[in-house]
């Protein structure tokens, strides 16, 4: 198995992932959790 670390060209593909979150958020009533509420530019940032 090869584990590669992620670069910021991965970022945006990252950033959308967030969506599969949506219905999770919309079960707990809750938008506030984490792979929610970063933007592109503040995933970016953290590589």
């Amino acid at each position: 198995m090869i584990n590669n670390q992620a670069g910021v060209e991965d970022a945006k593909e990252i950033f959308c992932k967030k969506l599969a979150y949506q219905s999770e958020a919309e079960l707990c009533q809750d938008y506030t959790i984490k792979p929610i509420t970063p933007t592109l530019e503040e995933t970016e940032q953290d590589f």
